[in-house]
């Protein structure tokens, strides 16, 4: 092969994969808007509906509102991420039910949500983490970086693969890349959650 050829082949592989993760990154991070997150109420139907309106205001189409019968049921269906978050009304006072765990985004868009509709009804309110952070993990950067680990090698796995078995059958190269994510999501899982405890708990789902 030519070094002219070597050269377009890297130029253009490089760039087709700059702009993949370039709009792959970007594209998911930059400038984010909430589309209908789903969160929990606990209150009167009046209040319901007076809630609704103000948080329409706030953030028109951000929220997709499910009414709970009880703050245990809310704080339930919070821990279990049926819903990023629940607002629940008690006798001049609320709460804020998140999980911190689930981002710091989500998380911080329904506090500044929940809590400046509870300004305008002129009530005091209180926030709770259902569900925290792990103390290995104090950002919630784990999971990101987690995605980085996994993308990155696959790619490299991918392309070995397919320039590494041009002559090889379709059963040997699919039998490749199988071998390569099962390397990749063990290494992976291993490093995050028995090597430096970011993310633990639930290996085999780390593994998957």
């Amino acid at each position: 092969m030519s070094s002219r050829r070597v050269l377009g082949a890297a130029v253009v592989g490089s760039g087709v994969q700059s702009a993949c993760f370039a709009l792959s990154f970007l594209g998911a991070l930059h400038d984010p808007h909430p589309h209908r997150l789903p969160v929990g109420v606990v209150a009167p139907a009046p209040a319901r509906a007076a809630l609704g309106a103000g948080l329409s205001s706030h953030a028109p189409k951000a929220f997709a509102l499910r009414a709970y019968a009880s703050a245990g049921a809310a704080r339930a269906a919070v821990a279990d991420r049926s819903v990023d978050g629940a607002f629940v009304l008690g006798t001049g006072h609320a709460e804020v039910l998140v999980a911190g765990a689930g981002g710091q985004a989500v998380t911080q868009t329904i506090q500044a949500a929940f809590g400046a509709v509870a300004a305008q009804l002129h009530t005091p309110v209180v926030t709770r983490d259902v569900v925290p952070l792990g103390p290995g993990d104090p950002l919630g950067l784990s999971g990101f970086f987690l995605v980085l680990s996994v993308v990155l090698p696959s790619v490299a796995a991918g392309a070995a693969v397919g320039l590494g078995a041009r002559r090889a059958s379709t059963g040997q190269r699919v039998a490749g890349l199988v071998g390569a994510a099962a390397a990749v999501g063990s290494i992976v899982a291993w490093v995050v959650d028995g090597g430096l405890g970011a993310l633990v708990g639930h290996p085999l789902a780390l593994l998957a």
